[in-house]
């Protein structure tokens, strides 16, 4: 009695079958088929706003397969794939029970497309390193990052044997003295200059390998998944590249502008140019998350601040090891030295293991898309607690750094004359 329906029937052009235990073709055993096999296939529920279709299965399974255009579902009876001129009404659910879910919608006549990916999925490339692991791996990261690393650890192995053989040592028969512990331990406590220029090294590299260790988690599972877009895996290469241009524009800058401005000011920059460009990204997250050229600046402007922080961590640590000669009457420049590079390794340590805690006390879950509570956790990680550890840098700077350029003159001098080295010289 329906008005709509067709005034005839073609048998051959349309059928419904259920296949059965011992088929394999058309899905395999026990698999339904609606079949039109001249035009296109219409699924609908005609209940005004509040009718549901559903494409589902009631038996969790994590084997899929993925179709050609126009297939729904495979012998498992899981839905694997949709692709291809879908039309969307109210209230449609694809829905599986697989653990986690993997269903992927590409909607071209909205303009938009919004993709939910499965485990193989996440090889997106994000750099140069994550590229060659997708390639390695095969679209298993577990064994690409492994074959990276032992591709890394070869590499490494054969520099370091090129090194020993064909750099030859400059042999020094002079006898020197020895520092004993107690030496080293006086050295350390009796410079007061030391506690600053360590802690200054300490918080930051602290706060730069955290932001750089999140930043992956940040773009991948904030920035470009979390805003109802689909995300082309372009804004950690783009931030990473900046970065590296910026930190070594800002490196050649420093001196000139350390000339203009004064030592104290250009320092204020270094520590305060990462919190500027932290919390401007922070809100670029929820204005224009995904926006590469904003991105590039916000990454121009923490990676210029962290330029100027590492030349001036290694010329304040010189300054200190001039400072202990002056004071202690000894030169110490490899107990201080290995124990700036000691507090380099510890941070990275640790911001390994803030990572880790950190990913696990904000509820990250591989693969999926995160709670609001787990993007609020990677942005206080990956802005807020960087910021403020760079802030303490300057607040350590100010209050006990004492090296002046006046006094550091003044003391220079001195030096000189206990050596007897002219002002000329």
């Amino acid at each position: 009695g329906n008005t709509n329906a067709a005034g005839t029937t073609n048998v051959d052009a349309a059928s419904i079958f259920l296949n059965g235990p011992q088929r394999t073709k058309d899905g395999g055993a026990n698999l339904m088929t609606i079949r039109n096999n001249v035009g296109d296939l219409r699924l609908n529920n005609n209940v005004i706003n509040t009718g549901r279709l559903t494409i589902g299965q009631s038996t969790a399974n994590t084997n899929y397969t993925t179709y050609s255009a126009g297939t729904i579902g495979n012998p498992d009876g899981l839905v694997s794939f949709v692709q291809n001129n879908i039309i969307i009404g109210n209230n449609v659910d694809f829905n599986t029970l697989v653990t986690p879910g993997c269903y992927k919608v590409q909607m071209s006549a909205w303009g938009a497309a919004e993709t939910y990916h499965s485990p193989n999925e996440w090889g997106s490339i994000y750099s140069f390193g994550l590229l060659l692991v997708s390639r390695f791996g095969n679209g298993d990261d577990v064994k690409g990052f492994s074959i990276l690393e032992i591709i890394i650890a070869v590499v490494f192995i054969f520099a370091s044997i090129v090194t020993v053989l064909t750099c030859k040592e400059q042999i020094v028969t002079e006898s020197a003295e020895k520092t004993s512990v107690k030496g080293m331990i006086d050295v350390l406590f009796k410079n007061d200059q030391v506690k600053v220029i360590l802690g200054i090294a300490l918080f930051f590299n602290i706060a730069y390998q955290l932001s750089n260790s999140f930043a992956l988690y940040y773009f991948k599972y904030v920035a470009e998944r979390t805003y109802k877009t689909e995300g082309n895996g372009v804004l950690y290469p783009v931030y990473a590249a900046v970065a590296g241009f910026a930190q070594m524009g800002s490196m050649a800058v420093l001196p000139f502008l350390s000339k203009k401005i004064g030592k104290k000011i250009s320092f204020f920059c270094a520590s305060f140019f990462p919190v500027i460009g932290f919390a401007l990204l922070w809100v670029l997250g929820y204005v224009a998350p995904t926006n590469v050229i904003l991105v590039g600046v916000c990454s121009a402007i923490i990676n210029s601040g962290i330029g100027f922080m590492l030349v001036f961590i290694t010329v304040i640590l010189s300054e200190v090891v001039d400072y202990g000669e002056y004071k202690l009457g000894t030169r110490n420049e490899s107990i201080l030295f290995s124990m700036q590079t000691f507090v380099v390794k510890f941070a990275g340590a640790f911001s390994g293991f803030v990572s880790g805690v950190g990913l696990t006390l904000i509820g990250y879950v591989a693969n999926q898309k995160q709670t609001e509570g787990a993007e609020m956790g990677m942005r206080v990680i990956m802005f807020l607690i960087p910021a403020v550890l760079s802030g303490l840098c300057y607040l350590i700077y100010v209050k006990g750094y004492k090296l002046t350029p006046s006094y550091y003159a003044t003391m220079r001098e001195e030096l000189h004359k206990r050596k007897g080295i002219s002002e000329e010289a």
